[in-house]
């Protein structure tokens, strides 16, 4: 156990053991029955038993289509051919009742059903295999950007960045890795440096993430790591 612990619980991955749950890093801790808890991050780090079976859990992503011009418009620039449009993205961070942290006009956490009261579609992308453990972490991370005031120049480098793909018919994402270094949200940044607290990315560098992305990476990935399911 380490000095620092604040409390005990059941080791999340055998389930026999106790392990410190603690204000600092967890990065290295032991169950009492010996599990290693500070191994690296992945989408295979559950154990084989663990239940997936939830409709929405702590760490899942809600991704939205709106119904708006602005909408369309960054789910067509950003959207690859043939990939399913959205526009938006944000993270459970409660699962009773669900409750979604999304970066609006301030990042905000808002009841599950009212963000997806004026969406067009609505679909839930559930990481299957990723332990509990770092779904807390990821969790913790994305709730530092609560009331963070939204970063509108983002978008504008999201768009550069989704037209000079237009022209040259490829991802690119020069703009938002040269000039997106300040830490205030977008949806998708939010995400996107949320998952990189425990090294995960969507495919892409997690500071130039967008909410296409993030689902084109659920989809190419979908039965293995993720599932999809669409709420509306």
């Amino acid at each position: 156990m380490t000095s620092n612990a604040i409390f005990t619980a059941p080791c999340s991955y055998c389930r026999r053991g106790m392990h410190a749950l603690c204000l600092g890093s967890r990065r290295g801790e032991k169950c009492t029955c010996g599990c290693q808890i500070g191994a690296p991050a992945d989408y295979r780090t559950a154990p084989p038993d663990e239940p997936a079976d939830a409709l929405v859990e702590e760490g899942d992503i809600i991704a939205i289509m709106g119904k708006g011009r602005l909408s369309h418009g960054i789910a067509w620039l950003t959207t690859p051919k043939g990939g399913i449009r959205v526009s938006h993205v944000g993270m459970i961070v409660g699962a009773k009742p669900p409750l979604v942290n999304e970066a609006l006009t301030r990042t905000r956490v808002r009841p599950l059903w009212v963000s997806i009261a004026d969406a067009e579609h609505a679909w839930i992308l559930k990481p299957l295999k990723l332990h509990r453990q770092f779904r807390w972490s990821i969790v913790e991370r994305d709730v530092t950007y609560s009331a963070a005031s939204y970063d509108y120049l983002k978008i504008f480098l999201q768009l550069a960045d989704a037209i000079a793909g237009k022209i040259r018919g490829r991802r690119v994402s020069w703009f938002m890795t040269r000039l997106g270094f300040w830490n205030r949200p977008i949806c998708s940044y939010e995400v996107g440096q949320s998952f990189a607290e425990e090294g995960l990315n969507f495919g892409v560098p997690d500071r130039a993430a967008t909410p296409a992305d993030i689902m084109l990476f659920a989809f190419k990935h979908q039965h293995d790591w993720y599932r999809i399911l669409q709420i509306k």
